[in-house]
């Protein structure tokens, strides 16, 4: 018998190792049968080699793999839970806290909205109505701020329901102030949408055991075409609503160049009053009180009069 065997090295160091035997009596290996054999070896090694290679590469893409996985889920969480509290702060921003409604903020942002799709097309409508309560303070005073807070609550859930879902929106802009945005169909729909809202509070509100009375007084503006701000839309609307409170409360007014016309001569007293105020424009008159029996002086009225520059000596 005869056996041949040689090693299987891996880098430089033997794994195993390869071996012939021959049991025909005779036959013998030679140096030639040891090269062979070697190569051989090499060959098995190299093939050994490439597969361990191999498996260590698959074995490193599926951890790899793992771990991306691993990573996206994480990823993926991190990303909902950003974009969770992402939406929880853009609402915070623009909704007011007491009531969930939209706020000022909101409102603005609406209004920049529908006054850019009125340029694109003259014949879209909108209209602005401004609210505010009547007696609010008196009852905020009197039973303290947490009655007003839920006076308030309800007040904005009455209001809620007079809109139209999709079309309008309902905001509170601060204290007992509310203003709706609507899109209009024609003039008569802000008409009756500021009745509804005066009606919805036509009923008491019952807080903690108390029958609360309020009502609203309402001033609309309606879009057209010099309007360019929101900020000008919410003032002719104000205006409007302060029309309404002085013309008895309960009610609405409608904004027109009348009232901007009486808005701008009550700024413009007001400002020449603080100018006459420094220009030392007002002086006293003393008016004397007679005795009807003979005609005697007994005494002075002060009066005070105002020499206005441009429009002479004004009377009270």
């Amino acid at each position: 018998q005869a056996w041949l065997g040689v090693p299987l090295v891996l880098g430089e160091k033997v794994m195993g190792l390869l071996a012939v035997q021959s049991y025909t009596p005779g036959v013998g290996y030679t140096d030639r049968d040891r090269e062979l054999l070697t190569f051989i070896s090499y060959q098995i090694a190299n093939g050994l080699e490439r597969q361990r290679a191999a498996a260590e590469l698959k074995n490193a893409y599926a951890d790899l793999e793992r771990r991306v996985a691993e990573r996206t889920i994480e990823l993926s969480e991190q990303i909902e839970v950003r974009e969770q509290v992402e939406q929880r702060l853009k609402h915070e921003v623009l909704h007011d806290s007491l009531t969930g409604l939209p706020n000022r903020a909101y409102l603005r942002d609406q209004l920049v909205r529908a006054l850019a799709h009125r340029e694109r097309d003259p014949s879209y409508r909108f209209a602005v109505l401004f609210m505010d309560l009547d007696r609010f303070k008196v009852i905020n005073d009197s039973v303290g701020h947490l009655v007003g807070d839920a006076l308030l609550k309800e007040v904005a859930r009455r209001f809620a329901r007079c809109i139209r879902g999709g079309r309008d929106m309902v905001a509170r802009l601060g204290g007992d102030e509310f203003a709706i945005l609507m899109d209009l169909d024609n003039n008569e729909g802000a008409l009756r949408m500021a009745q509804r809202v005066i009606e919805a509070l036509r009923e008491p509100v019952r807080v903690e055991g108390k029958d609360l009375f309020t009502g609203v007084s309402v001033g609309i503006a309606m879009s057209a075409p010099h309007y360019t701000s929101p900020e000008d839309l919410l003032r002719d609307a104000d205006i409007a609503m302060y029309r309404a409170k002085a013309a008895g409360r309960h009610r609405f007014e409608v904004f027109d160049e009348q009232l901007h016309e009486q808005a701008l001569q009550l700024l413009e007293t007001e400002s020449d009053l603080r100018r006459g105020v420094t220009r030392r424009e007002f002086v006293p008159y003393f008016q004397p009180i007679v005795r009807l029996s003979d005609g005697g002086v007994v005494g002075y009225e002060a009066l005070m009069r105002w020499n206005h520059p441009e429009r002479g000596v004004l009377a009270p």
